[in-house]
Formats: C-alpha cells, sequence, structure tokens
C-alpha cells in the first residue's frame, strides 16, 4: 500500500495506475510530489514487479508495451514497443538489479537494435530508438552520453534512456492533463528523455 504525506492510501494495488488519484491532482509541485512517493514504492522492486509497471506505464502513454517471457532466450531484449508495425527494443533494469543506467545497458541496448536488425528486419526502423529504463539516471551521465554519441556515429542507431521518474511523471502528467509528452519523442529519442 502507498501512502501519502497525509497518510492517505493512494495505491492500494501495487502494479496499478490510480487515475483517480492522479486526476484530483491540483499542480505539477503535486504531481511531482505524488510521483516521487510512487516512485519510491518501488526503489527495492525486482525484474517480476518492476518490468510490468514498466509495461504498464508505457501502454498508458497510448504506446503498445510487451514483456519478453522469463528465460526465452531468442527474444534478447526485455520488452519491446509495438507501433505501426515497426518494433522498439527496451533495455529494462529493476533497481536490484542495477540502481543507476550504466554503460552496460547502453551496451545491451545497442545489441539489442542488431538482434532486431538481424532477426526481424521488417520490423526495424533506422529512425526508431532503441530504449533503456532504469530505476535512476546514471552517476557519470558524460561517459553515457560519449557512448551514445559514438553509437550514432557508427552504426547509425539511437539510444534514449528514460529513468523510472521521468516516465512515472509523463504518465502522471498526461492522465492529470497537466502536460502531455508527444509519442515521438520516446519513439525517435536520443540521449535521455528530460521534461
Amino acid at each position: 500500500i502507498l501512502i501519502n504525506t497525509e497518510n492517505k492510501i493512494i495505491q492500494k494495488n501495487k502494479n496499478q495506475i490510480p487515475y483517480d488519484e492522479i486526476k484530483k491532482l491540483k499542480s505539477e509541485n503535486e504531481i511531482k510530489e505524488y510521483t516521487s512517493i510512487f516512485c519510491n514504492n518501488y526503489k527495492e522492486s525486482k525484474q517480476n514487479t518492476f518490468y510490468p509497471i514498466v509495461q504498464l506505464l508505457f501502454n498508458s502513454l497510448g504506446l503498445k508495451s510487451i514483456n519478453s517471457r522469463y528465460g526465452v532466450n531468442y527474444e534478447r531484449w526485455d520488452s519491446i514497443i509495438f507501433h505501426n508495425k515497426k518494433i522498439v527494443p527496451i533495455e529494462i533494469k529493476s533497481p536490484t538489479e542495477e540502481f543507476h543506467v550504466n554503460i552496460k545497458s547502453i551496451r545491451q541496448a545497442l545489441e539489442n537494435k542488431i538482434v532486431l536488425l538481424s532477426r526481424y528486419p521488417n520490423h526495424a526502423d533506422l529512425d526508431y530508438t532503441s530504449l533503456v529504463v532504469g530505476y535512476n539516471k546514471p552517476n557519470n551521465r558524460s561517459d553515457i552520453v560519449k557512448l551514445i554519441i559514438d553509437i550514432e556515429k557508427t552504426y547509425n542507431f539511437k539510444i534514449g534512456i528514460i529513468d523510472f521518474y521521468t516516465l512515472t511523471f509523463s504518465v502522471f502528467a498526461s492522465i492529470n492533463k497537466s502536460k502531455s509528452i508527444k509519442i515521438n519523442q520516446i519513439l525517435n529519442l536520443k540521449g535521455f528523455l528530460e521534461i
């Protein structure tokens, strides 16, 4: 159960988005505070809890997301966004795997794009990104940014990074209608999603 500062229950089921409560929030600061409380509830979650909530958040933005089945090795990525018959691979890192997005996650996102092009060329689009979703932004952003630039120069692939707070805030602000994120911001993301 997720409780706010006034001890009011705001989330009963951990893998649901509390739409009615979010719609009642009155300012961007309230949405930010609510987002922080929601995200804090997942800071020690494992793959079996974290991956489904990431999928649900993407679906709530209108991006059809499908998680790979556990243990199915030919599905290299952790999840995909399926949009206009094209696939955007997603590398997800739960906080118990990696608390911060790191270089290894970026390399895995690169591998995901290569595997996508190799196995499913009809569903690959070079304009679309390969995403990394992790609990926190990386400790050293400059190394990550340099690697993303190198990958684009070498392979012509975009790598996009979304931390859990930014993804959640984007969804909550969209539900609340205080801000909306354009789907193309995610599909064509290079570097960090900023809000």
